[in-house]
Formats: C-alpha cells, sequence, structure tokens
C-alpha cells in the first residue's frame, strides 16, 4: 500500500552531488528513492542472523529470505526480506515541494515575488505583474506559497589523520556542503503492508554515516491522496485550455528518469519528427489508436554511471545510463471525447511512474495545474 511518509531531518545528510573542485563535495538537494531504500536495508542488515549468506546470483548486502527453515523463521524482519525487492521508494523532496519545471519563468527584477509562470500552459513573453523581462526559475517550488524554495547547507572542513605524526594526513582536507539537520522531508513508499515503517523510526542514509551524517526519523506516516501541486488529477487535467480543437494536459517529471535512450534507437540522427515518435513511445509505451499526441518537448538528458557494490570488487561500475533530469516538460494533446481514456492512462502513470526502475522512485511524473489560468506551474 502507497504511503505518505514524513521524515525529519536529526543530522545533516549528504546525499550524490557532484565535485565543486577537487576537494569539495556538495549534496544533492533531493533524497533519491535508491538511497532511501539502502538506507532502510542497511538497518536490516545489521540485525540479520544469516547476513553472510549471498543472494540468487552472488550478490553480498542483499536482502531476501535466506534461510526460511531456520534463523529467518524467527526473525521479526521475516515478512520485510520476503517483500523487500517489491517495495517501492520515491524520492524525498522538502515539506511541500517539488522541482520547478523547466519552462516556468519569473519577474527578472523582482523574482518570484511577481510569481512563476509555465510558459507551456499560457504564452508569457513578459511580467503580468509589471511588464518587466522573464526568466528562467531554477530549483525547487513551494507549491503551497508558490515561491521557490532554498534547501538550506551547512558547510564543514574534514581531514584525514597521520596516525605515525598524530597530525593531519597531508593533501587530505576536503569541505562538504550537506542539507542542514532540522529540515523536514516527505515522500511516497509503498510498504506492501509490511512492518517497516513505524513512527519514530530511524534510519541512515547517503554518505558519512560513520561520521554520524545521514540520520533520519520517520514522524508521520499518511495513506496516499492522489494530489499533486494541492490538486487531484481531475481537476489539473480539465485546468488547461483546448487548442485547435484538441485538448491539453503538460506533464512534468518529478525525479530523474531512465527511459532507456541509450537503446541503439536513439543512437543516429533523426528528424524532428521521428524523435517526438521516439519520446512519445518512451513516455506512454505503445498506443494501439494513438488517442494521446505529443506535441512538444522541453527536456535534459545526462549520461550517468554508478556503481552495483552488491557485486565481487572489481565488478562494482555499472553501464552508464541516459537519465532524463527531473523538470523536463512534456506537452500532449487529445480529443474531448477520449478524456475517459486519458485520465485513466495519466492517473496509472502518476501512480507507477514511466520507465526502468520505478520501484526506487525514477520516472515520478505529474499533469502541471494552470491554476487559476495563471500558468503557475506546480
Amino acid at each position: 500500500m502507497l504511503k505518505k511518509v514524513t521524515f525529519e531531518l536529526l543530522n545533516d545528510v549528504m546525499v550524490g552531488g557532484i565535485r565543486i573542485s577537487d576537494n569539495v563535495l556538495e549534496s544533492e538537494d533531493v533524497i533519491s528513492g535508491a538511497v532511501l531504500r539502502a538506507g532502510f536495508s542497511n538497518d536490516i542488515l545489521l540485525e540479520c542472523l544469516v547476513s553472510g549468506i549471498l543472494g540468487p546470483n552472488g550478490e553480498r548486502n542483499y536482502i531476501f529470505e535466506k534461510d526460511a527453515s531456520g534463523k529467518c523463521s524467527e526473525c521479526k524482519n521475516a515478512e520485510i526480506c520476503k517483500a523487500f525487492s517489491n517495495m517501492k521508494f520515491g524520492f524525498l523532496y522538502p515539506q511541500d515541494c517539488l522541482p520547478i519545471a523547466m519552462t516556468t519563468k519569473m519577474c527578472k527584477a523582482k523574482g518570484s515575488e511577481h510569481g512563476l509562470y509555465n510558459i507551456m500552459l499560457n504564452q508569457y513573453i513578459q511580467c503580468p505583474e509589471c511588464g518587466g523581462r522573464l526568466e528562467n526559475a531554477k530549483g525547487l517550488l513551494d507549491h503551497k506559497s508558490a515561491s521557490i524554495y532554498k534547501v538550506p547547507k551547512i558547510e564543514t572542513v574534514h581531514t584525514a589523520i597521520n596516525y605515525a605524526s598524530r597530525t593531519a594526513k597531508e593533501g587530505s582536507l576536503f569541505s562538504i556542503n550537506a542539507i542542514a539537520k532540522g529540515e523536514v522531508y516527505e515522500g511516497l513508499v509503498d510498504d506492501c503492508d509490511t512492518s517497516i515503517l513505524e513512527k519514530g523510526k530511524i534510519i541512515y542514509v547517503g554518505k558519512y554515516s560513520s561520521s554520524g551524517y545521514g540520520k533520519l526519523k520517520i514522524i508521520d506516516i499518511q495513506p496516499y491522496e492522489e494530489e499533486i501541486y494541492g490538486a487531484n488529477l481531475e481537476t489539473r487535467l480539465r485546468s488547461v485550455a483546448s487548442d485547435n480543437g484538441r485538448e491539453i494536459f503538460v506533464l512534468e517529471l518529478l525525479s530523474d528518469a531512465k527511459l532507456g535512450f541509450q537503446d541503439d534507437e536513439c543512437q543516429t540522427i533523426r528528424k524532428t519528427k521521428e524523435y517526438k515518435e521516439i519520446w512519445e513511445k518512451r513516455i506512454l509505451g505503445e498506443q494501439e489508436d494513438k488517442s494521446i499526441k505529443l506535441e512538444k518537448v522541453v527536456a535534459q538528458n545526462y549520461v550517468y554511471r554508478g556503481y552495483d557494490t552488491s557485486k565481487a570488487k572489481g565488478e562494482w561500475l555499472k553501464d552508464p545510463v541516459i537519465m532524463t533530469r527531473k523538470g523536463s516538460v512534456f506537452k500532449f494533446s487529445y480529443q474531448k471525447e477520449d478524456y475517459e481514456e486519458v485520465y485513466s492512462v495519466l492517473k496509472d502513470m502518476e501512480l507507477n511512474g514511466i520507465g526502468e526502475d520505478c520501484l526506487n522512485g525514477y520516472g515520478q511524473v505529474g499533469v502541471c495545474w494552470n491554476q487559476g489560468g495563471e500558468g503557475l506551474n506546480g
């Protein structure tokens, strides 16, 4: 059962991020589903009496039922281990926040004070408040206050110790710019009706947990409500005006997505129409009647190559994956008489995501809300 889970950051948190320079590490603003899954799996493994048993394909530190007739039958986590591979862990964002769509603009002079406007929903060419220039809005949107939310960070300096001289090791000084403790994050988790989610439960996520980073506490668990940007799907779907006799909706990626663009199909130069057909198939899958048509794409892709430490040492490096960045936006059209079918398709997409690795939160999507006709994106 899908649940909305709220976490309080009891310590600073360092997740992912890029090297600003050789000795500066900057944390991401969001906590991915893969990082969250790893936090729960580590908590289970620390209590496991048979954790040394390898997985079905030789995986290390792998959660599954290892000894059904022996110690596993007496373990309190037995049902959790059976269902763990089927559980879904969504991306965690600051409370009431979601990524800003790439087509969102704000006043160059006054920023979000003059509002945020998704030009995929309304074709604004200047600020409606003052007539000034518009510029791109980036980061996270607090959809309750309709303003940009800046995640507070805290910088700490670290070094290694030369135990022979009992002094700082030469060349080891580095800085960590981590999410500050005290923040409240929330996301969706499907616990498969097990006891893995408990109010007050503590888990550690991200890097440097052995140094005290990444301590999270579950402070609230609520049933999943089909609302994004503060409105249900029907409200959001009906909020956008028709265009050239066809109904319109705008879909935004709420997390990075793995849409399979590293496949051979995408390795050659193609015409714009062919690219749109590929995007349409990657997002919607195979359509028999083509009732939904992709009109426009504003997206960014990047190459990611991670590690799988469940494999033997020396085999950790994964194959490169082309990721579509969160905040990417897609404009679709459909005939009015197909509304019920479109609603059903979008409901399933918002619930289950698109592309690969959806159980780790990748491919989360939401239909943007043209709130009050003013173009505010979710």
